[in-house]
């Protein structure tokens, strides 16, 4: 074409031109021309996962980073089957009865297989080893599928079948070895990480709130979540529990439970890795604290043999600890408050670390082409942001605030009733009162619960019942006035119970008599017929002037000596005198044999009084009714 051929080619600045006219670079001695059209051979190699965290940050940029969910799930999953039972066990004992046993895998130590432990503790080794390996590397999935199988081999019994741990365990398993085929990664944004490197490479960037939360959660796993309380006649009883003794319990294999603590520690564990952690850790705490406090709930129980307990259950210590923490994980998800870790810094602190001659290049220097980037810009911290991160902690407290207060002017919290008919062959007519408010009223058949639930103001409440047995002899029936009352405290937010047995089986009463002699300031009392065996746990020995009264319940365990006790119980007001009560055990039995006695004496200055018709009974506990009874009168 004209003009094509006259032009000439002028070479790039830098090149000489050779002989020829051709343009010859320092550095490359001859150019091949461009391909118009490649080939491409389609068998070509596969991109390795360099290649693919390389396009994903192509993509993506550098605010996200590659990772492998499909392991880290399998950790997850090895986790929970740490708390999910591995064995069901089921048979018929009996005809009529049926028994089920849960047992998870911490179990097998020392209940089911004992003599194995080393089997078992290798099942454990490989269980725990792979849930940790998942978090760091994808090959984690193969330890797990080695615990999954070798517990599968090891129990062969007919009765023992395979429950949702070894299930969980096994999917895991299967999910960390397909991470491990597909390399297959997912992008996550760099700020939903709690440790990443520095974009210019100096250093990590840590999210303290985030890794502070993680910590302290696993660390509250073994405090105290629940404090038990409770007392049953003059007993009271205190235990605590935590995570740990909870769900390696085998009274503790509940799903709903299981599934708190699971969503817990997982979550803790979790906030190691991404402040996301914080959801499920915060989640699981709270559900379990909804739980305890509406499963054990303050329970009141009285029964008709002047039987009693009461119960209750507190949160403890670790479950405040972890609200607190995954309070502030989930918080520093928005805060995003990071602290930069310089290298040099790392570098100090470790144990093993190269050292680099002076002058001599390093790999990263000569491969690295162009000025390093700049430090990360630090976010500016202004009083704006400030008032912002104090207003938001405000309003928490607010809403909080507002919630409980509501609790004591809105019926917010449950109270349960539950009555038991123990007659045997009397069905009861009764109605339930609460603060003078019929609740419910009808018929309660024999060996039956009679049951009214009603929401109510957190508080003290009046409960009462009216109640009659119409086939009885004599008959009764709902007649309109109090048959029994207590008061319950309910408690905000929770669930209080009331439990009463009304009715019982047939009891003979046993029959005694008390032979009275005078003895220095007082009177000594001496059993001389007792027509049934006894223990002074049965017995209650009641002084009464007429007006007023008082009551003593002689200790068992104390008088059951081996020789003859006595036990002296401390003085007690019976209206201007003080009474002392002895009880002397000859035999040292623990029973109230005929020759036993028990004496009344005054202190002070004033003494039984010779105007005053005392009268001292022996009442029997399982009836509250008089075996015997003797009157008498002072010397004053």
């Amino acid at each position: 074409m004209e003009g094509v051929e006259d032009a000439q080619v002028q070479p790039p600045e830098g090149t000489s031109s050779g002989a020829s006219g051709e343009s010859i670079s320092p550095s490359v001695s001859a150019v091949s021309p461009r391909k118009a059209i490649r080939v491409v051979h389609p068998k070509s190699a596969r991109r390795s996962g360099r290649r693919v965290r390389d396009r994903l940050k192509e993509v993506f940029g550098d605010s996200v980073l590659p990772v492998n969910l499909l392991s880290i799930l399998a950790g997850l999953l090895g986790l929970a089957g740490l708390f999910l039972p591995w064995i069901h066990y089921s048979e018929a004992e009996y005809p009529q009865t049926w028994s089920e046993d849960y047992y998870r895998l911490g179990e097998f130590f020392s209940e089911v297989y004992r003599g194995h432990d080393s089997v078992f503790a290798f099942i454990a080794g490989m269980l725990v080893l792979g849930a940790v390996i998942s978090f760091l590397s994808s090959v984690g999935g193969f330890f797990l599928l080695a615990s999954a199988v070798s517990f599968m081999t090891a129990v062969n019994e007919d009765w023992a079948v395979l429950s949702a741990g070894f299930y969980v365990v096994l999917v895991g398993a299967i999910l960390g070895i397909l991470g491990f085929a597909l390399k297959a990664l997912t992008p996550i944004p760099r700020r939903a990480l709690t440790v990443v490197g520095s974009l210019s490479g100096s250093g990590y960037s840590v999210n303290l709130l985030a890794l502070a939360s993680g910590l302290t959660g696993v660390a509250s796993f073994f405090f105290a979540w629940v404090d038990y309380t409770g007392a049953m006649y003059y007993t009271e009883f205190h235990s605590t529990y935590s995570l740990y003794t909870l769900f390696y319990s085998p009274y503790w294999v509940d799903v709903a439970y299981t599934s708190a603590g699971f969503c817990f520690i997982v979550g803790s564990i979790a906030c190691l890795l991404t402040p996301l952690g914080g959801i499920p850790q915060l989640s699981g705490a709270a559900l379990f604290g909804y739980l305890v406090m509406t499963d054990i709930a303050y329970v009141q129980h009285f029964g008709p043999y002047r039987y009693r307990q009461s119960y209750d259950a507190a949160m403890g210590p670790g479950f405040w600890i972890g609200m607190t923490a995954g309070a502030i994980a989930c918080a520093s998800i928005v805060l995003a408050w990071r602290v930069r870790v310089d290298k040099a810094i790392l570098r100090r602190m470790a144990v093993w670390h190269r050292e680099v001659p002076r002058g001599t290049p390093t790999e990263a220097s000569i491969a690295t082409s162009g000025p390093r980037p700049g430090p990360e810009p630090s976010p500016r911290w202004t009083w704006w942001r400030a008032f912002k991160a104090i207003a938001a902690v405000a309003v928490v407290l607010a809403v909080l605030s507002s919630v409980l207060a509501a609790a004591f002017v809105l019926p917010y919290s449950d109270l349960e009733i539950w009555v038991w008919n123990g007659s045997t062959d009397q069905p009861a007519n009764v109605a339930l009162y609460v603060d003078g408010e019929l609740i419910r009223g009808g018929e309660c058949s024999y060996l039956a619960y009679f049951e009214a639930d009603v929401s109510v103001t957190a508080g003290a409440h009046t409960v009462a019942l009216d109640y009659g047995f119409p086939t009885g002899d004599p008959s009764t029936d709902v007649d309109g006035e109090v048959d029994w009352k207590t008061s319950v405290s309910a408690p905000a937010l929770r669930k209080a119970r009331v439990d009463v047995d009304i009715g019982y089986w047939p009891v003979s009463l046993p029959e005694a008599t008390l032979n009275m002699t005078s003895s220095g300031d007082g009177f000594k009392l001496v059993i001389s017929e007792m027509t049934k065996d006894l223990y002074w746990q049965d017995v209650t020995l009641v002084l009464t002037d007429g007006v007023e009264w008082v009551e003593w319940s002689p200790s068992t365990t104390s008088l059951a000596t081996g020789s003859p006790a006595q036990y002296s119980f401390p003085g007690t007001s019976l209206g201007v005198l003080t009474v002392y009560c002895n009880v002397t055990d000859l035999a040292g039995n623990g029973g109230a044999d005929i020759g036993d006695f028990f004496t009344l004496i005054t202190g002070g200055d004033a003494g039984f009084s010779a105007s005053v018709t005392y009268t001292a009974y022996m009442l029997y506990d399982p009836t509250s009714d008089a075996m015997t009874s003797v009157e008498f009168h002072g010397t004053e």
